[in-house]
């Protein structure tokens, strides 16, 4: 009997994923604990590996949005008949298949133009020949883009709800293609039947067009970033404030660290030195620890603090959990190992989980201010800036020395802006006293 091979699910609950990659073509002969494939959440990357030897058949396409736990494979053993799947295979056993015989073979759709061989499935082929419908113009939604019924389906229905297209099949593949709507075309054939000449003149820009522009489809990263961010200034009470903090003492002790530690292949970012400063200013002041709900406030026990990394596909927080029991150098070892993975795309699900704050840096890029977005259920979120040359006042004198800007984004729904202002003036302490931290 075939072996399914599924969607791993990465967290408590089921939630959407996407095959990112195909690593083993599909037909191809697997060994049991290789990687057959890399399947994407909204978080994290995985590597799925095959659970027996055998023949992989592919069962979802590239970017096809599936939940965790769905069936992505079959593997076949040795002599065993490779059969087709059905509709919901996906879904469904490996008893429920089609065998080979069952399967059409390669057609053409009588058009009267050339035609590629078109992969549909024997149900999909007799349902688009009862209405008439050319395969051609059908998008896919099966494994490998396999044309299956609902697609049919779903064709004929968007037919009868728009008025009948009077067009070359050549003109309709082509259309479908370039993202052309025939309603908006002009015909110049016999009876005004639309060329393929007429879309692609279509297609050409005018002089009053507006301007043109590259269609950048949403990731699952960019869609899930965009929808949180979105529901956290939605449903919470965000304010932000900034104070100016003394650094000149924490330059001192970063590189002191540095010199200290350097056989050892560490090195000490401020980063580093700020997830140390809050863990200890995050125990003296609960609140700023804790998340809201419709009944309580639940104060964590556990300080966890995310650190926001960006990647080419959006922004990840990693987590260091349980930050306040962890050495500066511990943190500084935990940060570079969860950074590095985060742009390795090697992070697990439980690197991502239990933040309880989050530290967002934007220095690097000369930034004296920003307004960071609470990653809910947190409370807050430390912005930081970038160290600049500021004037301290010894009596009349007037004394240079390093500052920055932290901007503390919190929900005023847990507390108000004093205490939060006072979360600052600790984290300022600290910076200023930073031997403090090494205790």
């Amino acid at each position: 009997m075939a072996q399914e091979v599924k969607l791993i699910q990465t967290g408590a609950n089921k939630s959407e994923c996407r095959i990112a990659q195909w690593l083993v073509a599909d037909g191809q002969q697997v060994k049991e604990g290789d990687v057959i494939f890399t399947m994407e959440t909204d978080k994290v990357s995985v590597d799925v590996e095959a659970n027996a030897d055998g023949t992989l058949q592919h069962l979802i396409a590239v970017g096809e949005e599936r939940m965790s736990g769905d069936i992505a494979a079959y593997i076949y053993q040795q002599g065993e008949e490779i059969r087709e799947p059905v509709e919901s295979a996906t879904q469904s056993s490996a008893n429920n298949l089609v065998s080979d015989e069952q399967v059409e073979t390669a057609r053409q759709v009588s058009s009267g133009e050339p035609s590629a061989r078109i992969k549909a499935s024997p149900k999909a082929r007799k349902l688009a020949e009862r209405h008439a419908i050319d395969l051609h113009t059908v998008t896919g939604s099966g494994g490998n883009q396999r044309i299956i019924a609902r697609d049919v389906e779903r064709a004929l229905e968007q037919s009868q709800h728009s008025k009948p297209v009077f067009a070359s099949p050549l003109a309709k593949r082509i259309a479908k293609q370039q993202q052309v709507t025939l309603d908006d075309v002009t015909g110049s054939g016999v009876n005004g039947k639309i060329m393929k000449d007429d879309v692609i003149k279509h297609r050409q820009p005018s002089a009053t067009d507006s301007p043109e522009y590259i269609s950048k489809p949403h990731t699952g990263m960019r869609k899930v970033i965009a929808s949180r961010m979105q529901d956290s200034l939605l449903n919470s009470a965000q304010l932000t404030m900034n104070r100016e903090v003394l650094m000149a003492e924490t330059i001192k002790l970063r590189q002191s660290l540095n010199q200290e530690w350097q056989a050892e292949g560490i090195k000490i970012s401020y980063n580093d030195i700020l997830v140390k400063t809050l863990a200890k200013a995050l125990a003296a002041h609960p609140l700023m620890n804790s998340s809201y709900t419709d009944t309580e406030i639940r104060m964590w026990q556990q300080v966890n603090i995310g650190i926001a990394v960006a990647v080419d596909e959006g922004l990840l927080v990693p987590v260091i959990k349980g930050a306040e029991q962890l050495t500066l150098k511990e943190i500084a070892v935990e940060s570079q190992r969860l950074i590095q993975a985060a742009r390795n795309q090697n992070l697990t699900p439980q690197d991502l989980q239990g933040g309880t704050f989050t530290i967002s840096t934007l220095g690097m890029y000369d930034i004296d201010s920003f307004t960071p977005i609470v990653n809910q259920p947190q409370c807050g979120i430390l912005g930081v800036n970038r160290i600049y040359d500021g004037v301290e006042w010894q009596g009349d004198k007037p004394v240079k020395t390093a500052k920055m800007n932290l901007s503390l984004s919190w929900d005023h729904r847990i507390l108000d802006g004093a205490p939060a202002a006072s979360f600052l003036v600790t984290v300022n302490e600290l910076l200023t006293q930073p031997y403090r931290l090494l205790v």
